[in-house]
């Protein structure tokens, strides 16, 4: 068999041989996926005309009409009122815009998009972001469709899919609240994890908190009037 002497010993021709493709099929797939991103963030143009709006709420606009998702955190301003009238124009076209004359810069990882004030030291965005996945399921086991998770503080998040699954970026030291009609909301440390399945509880009603009207069933506190029996 033929051997070749490379920098770490000696290798067999064959294995030097698979591991040089897998060198390069990795790093295809590195090339792939920025061009794929770059790609998305170039082709991706909205449309707003928005007037005396908190940048957070354009950011929700934006997160409604695209796949790009923000986080930062609570030191950085976003309740100042910005007016927006923009047609057929990129995220980053955008933020330079609403961002104009803030103290607020932008770091852009695949489609997340890291907010921070002017000289604060960004090492946290790219040292601790994690990608973390994971299933949402009833006590059952059953899979939960539609839960809200989102980093607590921030407009980051996503909902799950049919099979209860999800998956978003997220710091290391976040938080994550998981919230669904009629189950017990929860928050979840991320503590590095790249993998966080969650079993959400049912929120129990006392029997003697409901009452029975004619079109349906409401809470005790949320009647207004008088309810005969």
């Amino acid at each position: 068999m033929k051997k070749i002497e490379t920098w770490c010993g000696v290798l067999p021709y064959r294995q030097f041989l698979m591991k040089m493709k897998i060198t390069v099929l990795l790093l295809m797939i590195s090339v792939v996926s920025v061009m794929a991103t770059d790609s998305y963030a170039q082709s991706t143009r909205l449309t707003f005309q928005l007037k005396n709006l908190a940048i957070e709420g354009v950011l929700e606009q934006v997160e409604d009409q695209s796949e790009f998702r923000f986080f930062y955190n609570e030191k950085v301003n976003v309740k100042k009122k910005v007016s927006l009238d923009v047609k057929n124009q990129t995220v980053f076209e955008i933020l330079d815009q609403i961002l104009e004359g803030t103290n607020i810069e932008y770091h852009v990882i695949g489609r997340q998009i890291a907010l921070y004030n002017k000289g604060e030291n960004v090492k946290w965005i790219t040292s601790q972001q994690i990608a973390i996945s994971g299933k949402v399921t009833n006590p059952q086991g059953e899979p939960l469709p539609g839960v809200s998770v989102v980093v607590k503080g921030t407009i980051n998040g996503t909902v799950t899919n049919v099979d209860g699954n999800y998956s978003l970026s997220a710091i290391g030291t976040d938080i994550l609240v998981f919230s669904f009609i009629g189950m017990k909301t929860q928050e979840v440390t991320v503590n590095n994890r790249s993998l966080i399945d969650i079993v959400l509880q049912e929120e129990m009603i006392g029997v003697e908190e409901v009452v029975v009207i004619g079109y349906g069933t409401r809470e005790k506190k949320d009647l207004t009037g008088a309810v005969s029996q």
